[in-house]
């Protein structure tokens, strides 16, 4: 209004009447106009048309001033813009700055240019990302902008973070600084294309939280966590770049920023949207927009929603339409629950009501990843048990089968003797019995906190416990819950298991009956599973007592002898007899094939062990050979029996592995096969997808891609933890780290090699026995990588006078004393 006009429209008491040509301002119009303004702002040429349509249904009021944003919005664009971009496109650009030579433009932006610089030095080229501001931009804000930018960078030093690598003023006064050239895929993009498992996304997600909280620790928001900024490259590896409109925390407020941001519309979070400041909870916000999109396949928002769905059903609704992927619908069943959980939360509408910190949303998503309750829904009924069971599906099936099948034999057994008032007893004892295991405390400790292995020990104490059920009844349960516990590495309670049934099968059926010598199996192959060859020397006692019995009964023709001579061929396996266990393997192949009442199961068994025995022996083509002619076998046999399917897919695992070793790329391709089958089935998170998994790695490494099969290996990582819980010590485990270490050796990551390589010791150790020939290997590795770190007197340590070498062979003899000389400063 020009100085000295009076305002149009005024009346008495300084009351203000809108003429006739104005417009009242109605604040929920303005509202209104600014969210669809905005979202019209970040809308794809492709979508404009449906927004136009949404528009057009639109208050008339609301659309007309959408319309009228619109059309200043452009007009002003143009008449400022245009000059700059006009100097940009003519003026030419430095052909250096600093130490780099500019090749090519990659992009460019309100806040500049980025482009592909190279540098030579000492016979190699480097090239880097270089941003940049021409001269005649670098007024005063845009310094103090880009200066702001650039230490930010400096400082946010972190694996996930792109890291900058050089910076400075361009001989015409150009600002500029370069930092590492990440190239990839943008986060949702690499986890369509290479159709990633929820776990390996909940692990990239992972990454991308511990980059944002090291900003949040470094008083930095980010503002702007979108795809385009939050690549992934070729080897798997994350990377947050572009921090362009990242800001400074407040010194007297740790939460607030000192201004509103500018923002990308579809991942501001709401608070932004309104004008707001931002806060760390705005980076909450749009980490759970990123991963909403990375699970569900679509973003967060979408046209004419007024609320957001659970990823999961977007999922579903998006894997079922017409035309679009249905391998995205499959990732909806899993996301369901506890995901569906931490996502919407972390998009609530209210800051207060969403994570307090990215590192809080990081913890629920490990607790996920690992299989323990959420801390934020252990309020909710029924909750942490219905966790526990959707995370040990299999152990609440083999207990409900136990229940079923105990049930099913005290009925039959009391029916027989005619003993109604027996009956009932024994079976409302059952029924309470399989109460006191899913619902009972053990050392204080309830359902919503067991490990799968605390809850295998639960049982098994609560059954050799209870003396109400007739001991018939506990030997049957008893005998079928050891080998269950010692798979899951509940070693203490599957042994007392297995010692339990051997009592009470002499009591019930006398020391020298059938019953007794299965109990002696049994309790060998768990002490074997267990404890491995430190168990050996003892469970030759047992083995040998069963076999008398076996002999005394007449029993070497009855086809469950086949399952005794399994257990001496594990145990010979232990005990290093691996000339004899070759035999055995051959005596339990040729007794199984012509054994009128032998299972197809048991057949293909006891090929899998011949295989098995020939890779003990070093015959590695052959075991390859053996396990093939088994799948052949039951392929042949699977469509008139469907069940063998299970089998099958065992033997394929293990065959993954032999070929991983005789033929690398035909490994690679067999446990490739393999792995898609399991992730199409849902199956990757089991034994056999670990072992698939393993595989696939160790043939990686053996043809030279060692990062490859470093991800691959952390991949059989996590499966082994969805099966065995986060605090396993087993077998599998030791085996996935001594690759694990080996391969980081090999890349010259020594603090990861030797953090690997002690826990795969301490494992192998207690399980194998300290002189094991194994466990030898793995400490020698060990003593390898500490020389590596120039630590010779803990590699010295390692490799001690007075240690039991009488399990080496030659070769690895040579190779102790090698060692050992070279931690004394004597190189050989």
């Amino acid at each position: 209004m020009p100085i000295g006009h009076a305002p149009t429209g005024k009346t008495g008491r300084g009351r203000y009447t809108c003429p006739a040509n104005c417009m009242t301002l109605d604040v929920d119009t303005e509202r209104r106009a600014l969210q669809l303004f905005r979202r019209l702002l970040e809308l794809d040429p492709t979508e404009r048309e449906a927004f136009d349509a949404e528009l057009a249904q639109t208050d008339p009021e609301v659309s007309r001033r959408v319309r009228a944003m619109l059309h200043r919005h452009q007009s002003v664009t143009e008449r400022i813009e245009r000059p700059w971009l006009d100097l940009m496109a003519t003026d030419a650009p430095p052909l250096r700055l600093g130490a780099f030579t500019l090749t090519r433009e990659i992009g460019r932006g309100g806040m500049g240019i980025v482009a592909l610089g190279e540098r030579e030095a000492d016979g190699f080229v480097q090239q880097v990302a270089i941003k940049w501001i021409p001269a005649l931009q670098v007024d005063a804000p845009r310094r103090a902008r880009f200066l702001f930018e650039r230490d930010v960078v400096a400082r946010l030093r972190h694996p996930h973070i792109a890291q900058l690598v050089d910076g400075g003023e361009g001989p015409a006064g150009e600002l500029w600084y370069a930092m590492e050239l990440v190239e990839g895929s943008d986060l949702p993009a690499h986890c369509r294309r290479h159709d990633l498992d929820l776990r390996a996304r909940v692990a990239l997600l992972l990454d991308l939280c511990d980059a944002v909280a090291c900003a949040h620790r470094n008083a930095i928001l980010h503002r702007d966590i979108k795809p385009g900024n939050v690549l992934v490259t070729a080897d798997g590896q994350l990377k947050l770049i572009d921090f362009g409109i990242a800001k400074a925390l407040d010194g007297d407020s740790p939460d607030l920023t000192r201004d509103a941001a500018p923002m990308t519309p579809r991942y501001a979070s709401p608070e932004q949207l309104r004008g707001e400041r931002p806060t760390t909870a705005s980076d909450v916000w749009q980490l759970g927009a990123l991963a909403y999109e990375v699970m569900s396949g679509s973003s967060a928002r979408k046209e004419g929603e007024r609320e957001i769905p659970p990823p999961s059903r977007r999922a579903k609704a998006l894997g079922d339409a017409p035309g679009t992927d249905p391998r995205q619908a499959r990732l909806a069943p899993a996301l369901a629950g506890d995901l569906d959980a931490i996502i919407m939360r972390a998009l609530h509408e209210d800051p207060a009501q969403r994570y307090a910190s990215v590192d809080a949303l990081a913890q629920e998503l490990r607790d996920w990843r690992d299989g323990r309750p959420l801390a934020s829904r252990r309020h909710e009924r029924w909750y942490a048990a219905r966790r526990f069971l959707s995370t040990h599906r299999w152990a609440a099936g083999f207990a409900a089968f136990a229940a079923a099948a105990l049930l099913t034999a005290t009925l039959v057994s009391a029916a027989a003797e005619r003993r109604a008032r027996e009956e009932a007893r024994i079976a409302n004892r059952t029924a309470e019995l399989v109460s006191d295991m899913f619902l009972s405390s053990r050392d204080g400790t309830s359902l919503t906190t067991m490990t799968l292995r605390d809850f295998f020990s639960h049982i098994v104490e609560t059954a050799i416990a209870d003396t109400q059920l007739p001991g018939a009844s506990r030997y049957r349960l008893l005998r079928d819950l050891a080998p269950r516990a010692a798979e899951i590495g509940a070693v203490a309670a599957s042994e007392n298991a297995a010692r339990a049934v051997i009592g009470l099968a002499s009591q019930q059926f006398g020391a020298a009956s059938y019953e007794v010598a299965e109990a002696q199996d049994v309790l060998v192959s768990v002490a074997l599973v267990g404890r491995g060859h430190a168990a050996a020397k003892e469970m030759q006692a047992h083995m040998e007592q069963a076999a008398s019995i076996y002999h005394s009964l007449a029993l070497e023709q009855h086809v469950d002898y086949l399952g005794h001579l399994r257990t001496r061929v594990r145990l010979q396996h232990a005990l290093g007899e691996y000339a004899p266990m070759l035999e055995t393997a051959r005596e339990l192949l040729a007794r199984t094939s012509a054994h009128p009442e032998a299972s197809v199961v048991q057949k293909l068994q006891a090929r899998a062990v011949l295989a098995n025995a020939y890779d003990a022996n070093g015959q590695v083509d052959q075991a390859a050979a053996e396990a093939d002619r088994a799948i052949e076998q039951g392929e042949a046999l699977l469509q008139a029996q469907p069940s063998l399917a299970g089998t099958i897919e065992w033997l394929q695992s293990a065959a993954c592995n032999w070929h991983a070793r005789s033929d690398a790329e035909n490994g690679i391709v067999r446990c490739e096969q393999l792995i898609k089958q399991l992730e199409s089935a849902g199956r990757i998170e089991s034994r056999n997808g670990q072992e698939a998994l393993l595989a696939l790695g160790m043939a990686q490494a053996r043809l030279g891609r060692s990062e490859a099969a470093l991800a691959t290996y952390r991949r059989a990582e996590h499966a082994l933890i969805a099966v065995e819980g986060p605090d396993t010590r087993s077998a599998g485990l030791g085996r996935i780290l001594r690759n694990v270490g080996a391969t980081s050796f090999k890349l010259g990551r020594y603090a990861d090699a030797e953090a690997a390589q002690r826990l795969s010791l301490e494992i192998g150790s207690a399980f194998m026995g300290a002189g094991h020939p194994s466990a030898l290997e793995v400490r020698m590795e060990l003593a390898d990588t500490l020389l590596a770190l120039e630590r010779p007197a803990d590699a010295g340590k390692m490799l001690a006078e007075g240690t039991d070498l009488a399990g080496l062979s030659g070769p690895q003899r040579a190779r102790w004393d090698g060692l050992r000389a070279r931690t004394q400063g004597n190189p050989r």
